[in-house]
């Protein structure tokens, strides 16, 4: 019974020993199964890759999925395994593949696809539950951090659709995750700063 624990537990930590000791921290065996296993299909269905920019070759980093991993458990202190697999899961970009789907539960699949949709959308879904507000916000978080990587020319346009997602991500995490909404909300009064800079070093 221990041999897929461990086998999971191992593979993880080969791609982010940081995200295997803060889940060994928060949460049970069953719990850290289901996330290990939730973090190691999102690296085989692309989650090495990052939105906006290309990593060096051979580099050493944290991958995508797990940082959104690491952002709803320590700054959105979610402690529901299922919740958190999902973030991890939505971080590749996509629902989730038939062939995998069936390896999750039907509220993990539900709130993958459901936090993909664009921010202004979920605004418009009263039923909305709290978690697709905290991973969609965590996943935001994420893409804004590393913001500075992407190459200079594109750090402008991309700026000015995350200032707009971070508007509409306030809205969904006010009242849900406090940590959350105020890590968005700095973010947003901070950041146009930094994109007046951009418009004076980049032409239109």
């Amino acid at each position: 019974m221990l041999r897929p624990k461990l086998s999971t537990d191992l593979q993880a930590a080969r791609y982010s020993p940081h995200l295997v000791t803060v889940v060994h921290r928060h949460f049970g065996e069953i719990d850290r199964h289901a996330i290990f296993s939730a973090f190691l299909t999102a690296l085989d269905a692309g989650g090495f890759d990052e939105i906006d920019f290309i990593r060096t070759a051979g580099s050493s980093f944290n991958p995508r999925p797990a940082r959104t991993g690491l952002i709803l458990i320590n700054d959105a202190r979610v402690r529901d395994a299922e919740i958190v697999s999902a973030g991890i899961l939505s971080a590749i970009g996509k629902p989730l593949a038939a062939k995998v789907s069936q390896d999750f539960t039907a509220r993990v699949n539900e709130l993958v696809t459901v936090s993909l949709l664009p921010a202004s959308d979920l605004l418009n879904r009263p039923e909305l539950p709290s978690a697709v507000a905290q991973i969609a916000g965590s996943r935001f978080l994420d893409r804004a951090r590393h913001i500075h990587q992407a190459p200079p020319s594109h750090q402008r346009s991309i700026a000015n659709a995350l200032i707009a997602e971070a508007e509409a991500l306030e809205r969904l995490t006010m009242g849900v995750s406090g940590p959350l909404y105020l890590l968005i909300r700095a973010w947003r009064e901070r950041f146009p700063a930094r994109l007046d800079r951009l418009r004076g070093e980049f032409k239109e």
